[in-house]
């Protein structure tokens, strides 16, 4: 059966904000070019996980696709404003943003779809992920819930993740400034731990903010700034210690490279390529 989006859903503030206005400039009002992010690639010193990413955009300057290349495996996300054909809903003139995503980019039958309302107010929601089979999805088959609470000063407060049975993972995060400065975690599934990150941030335009991608943390969508330091303090030990970020940067403020260090040593190099517009 097709998913009929009801108007209880709440809106989203981590929609597509930043690439759908068009006064928002990487780098800053005052910059001489447009930017937009076309690419992350990433290294590591082992080549494992290694990835590349690589956006696609309408007309209006909105991410429409993000293809995803990660260990020889190709991805495929689509983001679409809207379901005009009536494609998945039953709703005419639908405008909610719908993020499908299909583990095998060259066959867009089999996959994900998650709705989320369309315009950012910061007011807090919640949302579910459906499977998508053959281009039709089955609202009995609910992959994931996701729930988002916001303050009265529209920052992100707390967020949970909800699959089956006692498998519930959730984030309490603090604001300041334009970004999360820390993050409390619970995790139930899989060995389970509890913990607390901290962050440090630079003074430059983070290009990830705002964009539609749940595969990016919400500290990376919601904060303005980049990461520079973050230190994380698990109950059970798993990762603990100190990540620090060095960034190059372009002429307009942008990071054009991260070199990330855990603990004294590299484990991760991340290459930013924009493309005019």
């Amino acid at each position: 059966m097709k998913l009929s989006l009801s108007t209880s859903f709440f809106t989203l503030l981590l929609a597509v904000s930043l690439f759908s206005c068009t006064d928002h400039r990487l780098g800053g009002p005052a910059s001489p070019a447009r930017l937009r992010l076309q690419s992350l690639q990433s290294a590591t010193p082992t080549g494992t996980a290694a990835y590349l990413y690589t956006y696609s955009y309408d007309s209006q300057n909105r991410p429409v696709s993000i293809n995803r290349a990660v260990a020889g495996v190709n991805t495929l996300a689509i983001i679409a404003y809207g379901d005009p054909q009536q494609k998945y809903t039953y709703v005419s003139n639908d405008t909610r943003t719908l993020y499908l995503e299909y583990p095998n980019s060259a066959d867009q039958r089999d996959g994900t779809i998650t709705p989320y309302p369309s315009m950012p107010t910061g007011t807090s929601f919640a949302t579910t992920k459906y499977g998508l089979l053959n281009s039709k999805i089955y609202t009995s088959n609910v992959v994931r819930n996701y729930n988002y609470t916001f303050n009265a000063s529209q920052q992100l407060t707390e967020y949970s993740e909800v699959g089956s049975g006692t498998d519930v993972n959730t984030f309490k995060y603090t604001t300041t400034g334009d970004n999360i400065t820390a993050e409390q975690y619970s995790y139930s599934a899989g060995r389970g731990d509890t913990g607390t990150v901290t962050y440090t941030y630079d003074d430059r335009p983070n290009p990830l903010f705002g964009l539609l991608d749940p595969t990016v943390s919400n500290t990376q969508r919601l904060s303005r700034n980049n990461v520079l330091t973050k230190t994380n303090a698990s109950q059970k030990n798993f990762n603990s210690g100190l990540t620090t970020y060095a960034y190059e940067y372009n002429g307009q403020g942008l990071p054009t490279k991260r070199t990330a260090t855990y603990n004294g040593s590299v484990i991760e190099t991340l290459t930013y390529n924009y493309e005019s517009y």
